[in-house]
């Protein structure tokens, strides 16, 4: 459409610029009669939605003209005009005498509404009227006001009331009528939520820390001060230098342009806004370090007590009940010195878990000495084998000295002491070479604990160098306060990342997470000894022990969580434990393993009152088999054994166990005679069909009547060789005074009867 020739002409000639949006009751020629005498005012006529798009996306217009008609095309013009510019002055023109239609136009934005007659001057009057109207709304960002904003956002460093200070300047300065503010800075991130009460007072809530972070790297970055969002919102980005510091998020009820004016004056307040939450961040930052030093210093007469090294060694001595066999644990430390200038040497025994002090031990004496001189752990087999060696105990046979590293120097030595000769072995020393790294650490920590003597140097102190254990305190609300070194690289998160989140994710997956709510909570929770398993950042598992300590200081309250990575010794017991209970060549569990389970079978049965089946058997000519074939088959036919007899039990229900050479145990859980002679009957015919009958099984099974352990292996030992003696390649049980030799499908030899037992036991 081309434009209308007088519109390019200059503003002094005619300095209003008024588009007219015709209706089929309303055409332009009549507005254009009453106007054509007025040299201030150019009008162009739109004579539908098309040409009303194409003349406000090229030329701009002080006042629009528009025909009202209750019809959905006068109210898409209306909107169309809001969205492109909402402060454009529209004066609405009716052609009859229509208050309902006046009230509606109204209700949806039109500044005026003229009804018939119209004339030239009630339309220069009306359009004289609507542009004041408009001019007294506009918002106040003079240089003046923009001063005395600055003042009041300066004037205090408390975060909460220059939050409150920047919601009414926001509110005032524009018309938006909700608004969101997300800051980010030393101490974490905050975010606030405002809107206009019925009053027009500011409501205010704090959000999440936790949310506000989400919402503020989910805001892409903008490189304009102002970003308008769909027409609805406005972004005005905080920013300090090239980083952004925070974004206020406004909100206005219908599409808004912003003049020249308005857009410099937020561009000035932002920056006084990211000066004046630089500054109250920084300060809160200072108050909370210093609140955390009280905090901590409360804290640290607690972990003295239980850092002491008589405290440490006691713990010791606990995992070594249950991963170690020995009868003392001790420390050496040439610091620790008596009246005469003697070394301590510091011992706890497993026997009455009390703490013997000697002062008897010196620098030179034996494996110390050694092991001072060489840093190397030293494992000794048979101390009687050592004629040279002074200092050590008569009744101790084998012995583990490990030195104690603390900064590149030796500390002292770790002592472990037993009276069986060959007690100990690598993976002993192994273990002992971790305790005596958080030995080192006790001894750091009550180094620390007694020198620090200014409170924040402390802080940083204790939480840098317990790399080997994770120090997370938080408040009351379960919001993170400090993350030390070793939490970094226990989960790998930095500590920025995680100081102001809550805590609780990072245990989200764990069987702790329901507990540690209810701490959070209020409720008092009693964290056991148990390890827990736990994610780190990547996705990759660990297990930790945790212990949690309730927090009160002069200014401040919350938790203490203090976490050891244990993965690797729970490692090196799970390869310990299946070394321990398994069959090596079968894979089967050990008779060692046997005369472990068997009473607890016996004692479980026992509190339900149930029953349980127990089942004896071995191989029908293996011995000849392993002469005539030798060694390797013969053991390879055992292992084969072994995996036909987990292939037909129950598997994690029921226990099978080789008993030793060609002899099989199984325990079966709440099974009757009857039910385990159908387990026989497979493993009789499995082996029988594997082996053409060179090789057979005599199968026996008893069920539990109320008699020992041992009482119960003899009864399923004789219903073994009650088969054998009848023949072998058969199952035997005895029920209600009754034999029974059963072959199943498969060819057994026949029943010599003769040899049956003369009685049951």
């Amino acid at each position: 459409m081309p434009a209308p020739a007088t519109i390019q002409m200059s503003r002094v000639e005619f300095r209003k610029q008024v588009l007219f949006v015709a209706s089929p009751t309303m055409a332009g020629q009549e507005i254009e009669a009453l106007l054509q005498r007025s040299r201030t005012l150019q009008l162009t006529v739109a004579a539908d939605g098309t040409s009303l798009i194409a003349l406000m996306a090229e030329y701009e217009f002080d006042v629009v003209l528009l025909a009202l008609e209750d019809d959905p095309a006068t109210w898409g013009h209306l909107a169309y005009i809001h969205q492109v510019n909402p402060k454009l002055p529209i004066i609405g023109c009716l052609s009859n005498d229509d208050t309902a239609l006046a009230a509606k136009a109204k209700a949806e934005g039109v500044t005026l509404v003229l009804a018939p007659p119209l004339t030239g001057e009630r339309l220069r009057r009306a359009i004289a009227r609507a542009e004041r109207a408009t001019e007294v709304t506009a918002s106040p960002l003079s240089a003046q006001t923009l001063h005395e904003i600055a003042l009041h956002l300066h004037a205090s460093l408390d975060l909460d009331e220059l939050v409150e200070t920047a919601f009414r300047t926001l509110f005032h300065l524009t018309p938006c009528i909700t608004g969101r503010l997300l800051i980010t800075g030393e101490g974490g991130n905050f975010g606030y939520e405002g809107s206009l009460s019925p009053q027009g007072e500011p409501v205010i809530q704090k959000m999440s820390s936790e949310a506000a972070a989400i919402e503020l790297a989910n805001l892409p970055e903008a490189p304009d001060t102002l970003t308008h969002v769909d027409g609805h919102q406005l972004h005005l980005q905080l920013r300090h230098g090239s980083q952004r510091s925070g974004v206020a998020i406004l909100g206005y009820p219908r599409r808004i342009k912003l003049t020249d004016v308005e857009i410099e004056g937020l561009g000035l307040l932002s920056r006084h806004l990211d000066h004046a939450f630089r500054n109250a961040l920084q300060y809160r930052f200072v108050q909370r370090k210093r609140e955390q030093v009280f905090l901590i210093n409360e804290v640290t007469r607690q972990m003295a007590r239980s850092l002491d090294l008589e405290t440490v060694i006691s713990d010791i001595v606990e995992h070594l009940q249950r991963y170690m066999e020995c009868e003392v644990v001790a420390i050496y430390t040439p610091h620790m010195t008596g009246p005469q200038g003697e070394n301590f040497h510091i011992a706890s025994t497993l026997a009455n878990r009390t703490s013997v002090i000697a002062t008897t031990l010196q620098r030179d004496s034996g494996l110390i000495r050694e092991t001072m001189e060489g840093g190397e752990t030293i494992l000794c087999r048979d101390l009687r084998q050592l004629p040279e060696w002074r200092g050590h105990s008569t009744l101790s046979r084998s012995k583990i000295a490990t030195p104690i590293w603390l900064d590149g120097t030796i500390e002292g030595v770790l002592e472990f002491e037993s009276v069986r000769p060959g007690a100990f072995d690598d993976d002993d020393c192994a273990i002992a070479e971790d305790l005596a790294l958080q030995v080192s650490v006790a001894i750091r920590n009550t180094r620390l604990y007694r020198n620090a003597q200014a409170e924040h140097e402390y802080l940083q102190t204790v939480l840098d160098v317990a790399v080997d254990m994770a120090i997370i305190s938080t408040d009351p609300s379960g919001n993170i306060v400090t993350f030390s070194r070793g939490a970094e690289m226990m989960f790998g998160y930095d500590d920025k990342e995680v100081v102001g989140t809550p805590i609780l994710p990072l245990f989200q997956d764990s069987s702790l997470a329901t507990s540690i709510e209810k701490l959070l909570a209020g409720r008092q929770v009693h964290f056991g000894e148990t390890d827990i398993a736990l994610k780190r950042r990547h996705g990759g598992m660990f297990y930790a022990s945790l212990s949690v300590h309730p927090l009160r200081a002069k200014r401040s309250e919350g938790f203490l969580f203090v976490l050891t990575d244990v993965t690797e010794r729970r490692a090196q017991q799970e390869q310990l434990l299946k070394l321990s209970i398994t069959d090596e060549l079968t894979g089967l569990y050990n008779k060692r393993y046997y005369q472990d389970l068997l009473p607890r079978e016996i004692a479980r049965a026992q509190r339900r009152d149930s029953t349980f089946a127990l089942c004896y058997f071995d191989l029908d000519g293996f011995k000849r088999f392993n002469d005539t074939r030798g060694h390797v088959a013969g053991d390879e036919l055992l292992r084969w054994v072994g995996e036909l007899v987990q292939s037909v039990i129950r598997r994690q229900v029921d226990l099978p166990f080789r008993y030793g050479g060609d002899e099989f145990v199984l325990i079966l859980p709440e099974t009757p005679a009857e039910a385990a002679r159908r387990v026989g009957e497979r493993i009789c015919e499995g082996v029988y069909q594997r082996f053409n009958g060179e090789v057979t099984v005599s199968f026996g099974i008893v069920e539990y009547a109320g008699e020992s352990a041992e009482e119960l292996t003899i009864r399923a030992d004789k219903m073994m060789y009650a088969a054998k003696r009848a023949g072998g390649n058969r199952v035997t049980t005895y029920t209600s005074g009754e034999w029974r030799f059963q072959s199943g499908s498969w060819p057994a030899a026949p029943s010599n009867n003769s040899e049956l037992p003369t009685s049951y036991e």
